[in-house]
């Protein structure tokens, strides 16, 4: 949706007011903070490796519009809490994340599904078998270690039909939807850059 939105911004733009550049800038200035990590994408209410694609197109992102910020992926949820002998992502957690990381702040992100509802099965395909009408929202948090305290919250979302239209389905397990984990990122790896693009970029028409 984001790709056919730019193009048809560039051809209003050319045709109707003659040449001008789009520029993506970053929501969020991460400069003063010079060194981020980035916690792993959590999924909540859905299943499969998304979370992953989630994490690698958010570091892509924030690399291009702000080199010069030190990424460090932490890894998963699991792992950094294990590494700093927490049970919980609070306060304390992220003040510990800082101490044993050394970064001044840290990104956490979620993928989320709301709203499903399944409308057929379907035989073959590369997908998970079935129709259904999902809520796809992805969520990044920025918080100070020092203060173990939120900066900055910003979610994006989209409505999508998969399995129609030559969309990629996807599976059911345990009542929940189910991204496959066999090539993900060919099927849902546009889905998910929109997503994490409405995160951390915006579009800035220049004069």
């Amino acid at each position: 949706m984001v790709k056919r939105f730019i193009g048809f911004m560039l051809c209003l733009l050319v045709c109707g007011c003659g040449t001008k550049e789009i520029e993506y800038r970053p929501n969020l200035d991460l400069t003063p903070y010079k060194r981020v990590g980035v916690v792993s994408f959590t999924l909540k209410n859905v299943k499969g490796s998304i979370g992953t694609l989630a994490t690698q197109y958010f570091i892509e992102s924030i690399s291009k519009t702000q080199g010069e910020i030190e990424i460090l992926a932490l890894g998963d949820l699991d792992t950094v809490l294990e590494a700093v002998n927490r049970q919980a992502l609070d306060a304390a957690t992220i003040k510990a994340i800082g101490e044993q990381f050394k970064v001044p702040a840290v990104l956490v992100g979620t993928i989320s599904a709301s709203n499903f509802m399944e409308i057929a099965e379907i035989d073959g395909g590369s997908g998970g078998g079935h129709i259904v009408e999902l809520k796809v929202v992805c969520t990044a948090k920025l918080f100070s270690t020092e203060t173990g305290e939120r900066l900055w919250q910003r979610l994006s979302s989209r409505n999508r039909t998969f399995g129609r239209g030559g969309t990629a389905s996807i599976g059911i397990e345990d009542g929940m939807p189910y991204f496959v984990e066999k090539n993900a990122e060919r099927l849902y790896g546009e889905l998910i850059r929109d997503l994490v693009g409405g995160v951390t970029s915006k579009i800035i028409i220049l004069q």
